[in-house]
Parts: structure tokens; sequence; C-alpha cells
């Protein structure tokens, strides 16, 4: 855990159901559980989080994997300046002139 993710704004909640899994891209900042327990692999390491836990995410490392524990559905956000990159193709976009 590292207290730098709990500075951060929310970007995204996103909840998962038992034997869902969900990759987390190191586009964003940080990971906080908000309900359940998260079972998160992080480069080649593995942890488990509870309610009210976090960890911070680096820009360079690959991209977490996390999936509950238990039968209670998993609530995290995730955390920070996400996305970097664009979202939106800019050849596709329309001019206002």
């Amino acid at each position: 855990m590292n207290s730098r993710a709990s500075k951060m704004e929310t970007q995204l909640r996103v909840m998962l159901l038992k034997g869902e899994v969900q990759r987390v891209k190191p586009d964003y900042r940080g990971l906080r559980v908000r309900s359940g327990l998260a079972w998160i692999t992080l480069n080649g390491r593995d942890l488990v989080l509870k309610r009210g836990e976090e960890v911070a995410l680096e820009m360079q490392q690959e991209a977490a994997v996390v999936s509950p524990l238990g039968h209670v559905p998993l609530v995290i956000e995730l955390l920070g300046e996400a996305p970097r990159q664009p979202t939106a193709d800019p050849h596709l976009a329309v001019s206002t002139r």
C-alpha cells in the first residue's frame, strides 16, 4: 500500500462479481478498494487488499490484474490522471469551422 494514492481523485469506479477479472492499465496512478476483498497481481506480486486499502500504480509497470475474493462483490476505484492517452481518434473529430 502507498499513501501517495490516497491523495488522488477517483477517475473510475468498477464493480466485479465472483469469477470476473479486470485488467487495470498503468494509465491510472492508484487503485483503492471500496468494498469487498481484492486479489491483485502487480509486477509479478500478489496482493490482497480489503475495504479502504489502496496501492499506487506506476506508469512503467505492467497492467494490474484484479479479481474479487469470496462471494461479496468487489468495488474498486481507479485513481489519478487517467487515461494519459487520448481516448478519441483525432481523425474522427468534427471541425466546428
